[in-house]
């Protein structure tokens, strides 16, 4: 039978830490163990709510309260003996962000001619309250790139045909998971 002590969490890492969605933690297994218990709570090492997760080598915790910081640690058990903590991970909780991000294309102009076979750069101005994650270019609905750093944009071979009109999309992403989508802006290529 195993004593207290003589296994472990193996590490505790934060995944993700938003308000849209719980705080999730992981931990890697413990050779003997049959199941796992997160602690948390407001103070270093004083955790005062427990979550049994059975087998299970993660947790997401929800119903936190927005602008504290939580602190957790993880435990390994086995019938009635328990392992020691595991390190301890911290997350501040931050506040929701309803706040889709806007975008749209500052290059080329809306009604442009631009010449075939050129390498055209197609350029974005994207915004957010908390930040852009990225933005993506389409042409005609095909994706062309994805930009993670401003100024977002990337260059696109203009096709060889003449007089054709292409549509221009582009669309933003913040770290909240919400989207949006610019104006389209129409090209045609020269005759």
């Amino acid at each position: 039978m195993l004593r207290h002590g003589e296994w472990c969490v193996i590490g505790l890492w934060l995944l993700a830490a938003t308000a849209a969605y719980p705080v999730t933690l992981a931990w890697g297994p413990s050779a003997g163990a049959t199941g796992y218990r997160l602690y948390y709570g407001l103070a270093s090492q004083d955790y005062d709510t427990v979550l049994d997760t059975g087998p299970a080598t993660g947790a997401g915790v929800d119903g936190l309260t927005v602008g504290l910081t939580y602190y957790f640690a993880a435990t390994a058990y086995h019938n009635m003996a328990e392992s020691d903590y595991s390190n301890e991970v911290s997350a501040v909780i931050a506040a929701p962000d309803p706040t889709p991000p806007t975008v749209r294309l500052t290059s080329p102009a809306a009604g442009a001619t631009v010449p075939r076979k050129a390498e055209l750069m197609i350029q974005a101005e994207a915004s957010d309250n908390v930040g852009v994650a990225r933005v993506d270019i389409y042409v005609n609905g095909v994706l062309q790139c994805a930009d993670g750093t401003p100024p977002y944009g990337c260059h696109w071979r203009v096709p060889a045909a003449p007089g054709r009109t292409y549509t221009l999309e582009a669309q933003a992403f913040d770290a909240a998971g919400h989207q949006a989508i610019s104006p389209p802006v129409t090209v045609t290529s020269a005759p």
